[in-house]
């Protein structure tokens, strides 16, 4: 058998990682490691991956998320990858363990192999990648084509679940990855790295850390320096919920995010262009209707303060009703979709289809269905391509 660092060469590593000793850790759900593997002998055949002493549940009342999900894909005759396999592992909650992801692989296949931390409340280790002795790992293709998208939020991103629902692939289950695979079918290929922890306010205070500041820490659970670099031209902001809720002042939120923004566009290497800010969600489970920061106040003095990028407002409110959500306020991602045939959800369709095929710029629009549509996967997916397709103009 073979031993590999998964910090070499061999292997691509997305979202919040870091390195010591030759194993990668990382506390953020939606982090992976992908690689290409071809199996090159008759018996031993197999790929295993072994978690380092640090893995631990921090949190065990995560809705009974697994840790880890390992997808295997095959290329198909046009270069492109299908995926044949999908697995959830429940590492444990602490400890070195050897994992079998891959076996029973025929000689001389080639497979694509991606392993996601989807739980938010898990730090996983990867201490190495073993692989059978004649077999083979390197590095997957690079493309042009894939853009980078960062997403900083709550737990409206990070798959957050109360039990109530199950999130049967964590983090793959919510908003992000959503948006990522409908991107993909609408032919814009993204990689999406996504910092997120549930409860999280923006704001610092005395008793909590806040992302302002947590966005620049290892870990949730750990206030070491993490060091940012080259930040991609997209980011999608999705904070507020908490700090409304917890009554922070909205001058306050304002001043933190403007703050927050500098920082992340100040980061070297950096080059934001387009910053999309998430409204505070409602909660339906306040017995009077509850107001919220103004975030078209809110972008327009970030884009004062910041005249190198744009800023696009989504106002959420405007779009989800109580009916979308699982428990009154995290969106439901699984709804009954309703029969096309009515009249109210053909005038939409119809709406979407004829911005996908004009081209037209969301933002000048603000078509927020789409948006709804994103989170409910109820809508064709050309639109969300003509959405976020503009964004690679400038």
């Amino acid at each position: 058998m073979i031993t590999l660092s998964p910090s070499s060469p061999s292997f691509k590593a997305t979202g919040r990682w870091t390195i010591k000793e030759g194993s990668i850790f990382s506390s953020w759900s939606g982090s992976s490691l992908r690689f290409m593997y071809q199996s090159k002998g008759n018996i031993d055949s197999r790929v295993s991956i072994v978690t380092g002493a640090s893995t631990e549940r921090k949190d065990q009342f995560n809705g009974g998320t697994p840790m880890i999900c390992v997808s295997v894909s095959e290329m198909n005759s046009g270069s492109q990858f299908t995926r044949i396999n999908q697995q959830t592992y429940d590492v444990g909650d602490i400890g070195i363990r050897s994992i079998p992801i891959l076996t029973d692989v025929p000689m001389d296949t080639v497979r694509l192999v991606k392993v996601t931390l989807i739980d938010w409340a898990s730090l996983l280790e990867i201490q190495s990648i073993v692989i059978g002795e004649y077999d083979q790992a390197w590095h997957p293709p690079s493309s042009d084509e894939i853009h980078d998208i960062l997403l900083i939020g709550d737990s409206f991103a990070c798959g957050f679940t109360d039990g109530s629902q199950t999130f049967p692939f964590g983090t793959l289950s919510a908003f992000p990855q959503i948006l990522q695979d409908t991107l993909a079918k609408g032919g814009l290929e993204a990689e999406l790295t996504l910092v997120a922890y549930p409860g999280i306010k923006l704001v610092d205070s005395p008793e909590t850390t806040g992302m302002e500041s947590k966005f620049f820490q290892v870990s949730p659970w750990s206030k070491e320096p993490f060091t940012v670099t080259a930040l991609p031209s997209i980011m999608i902001i999705s904070l507020g919920t908490n700090d409304d809720s917890e009554d922070v002042p909205e001058e306050r939120f304002i001043f933190s995010m403007l703050k927050f923004i500098t920082a992340l566009i100040s980061v070297p290497g950096s080059h934001c262009k387009k910053i999309f800010i998430l409204e505070p969600f409602m909660d339906f489970n306040e017995s009077f209707s509850s107001t919220t920061y103004d975030i078209s106040t809110l972008v327009d003095r970030l884009s004062v303060a910041n005249p190198s990028a744009h800023f696009h407002a989504i106002h959420t409110r405007q779009i989800l009703q109580k009916s979308d959500t699982i428990d009154g306020l995290h969106p439901n991602l699984y709804p009954a979709i309703p029969d096309p045939s009515t009249p109210s959800l053909r005038r939409r369709w119809e709406l979407h289809d004829k911005l996908a095929s004009a081209k037209v710029d969301w933002i000048s629009v603000h078509d927020m269905r789409s948006v709804k549509a994103v989170f409910r996967k109820d809508a064709s997916s050309a639109t969300i391509h003509a959405m976020l397709k503009s964004q690679y103009k400038t």
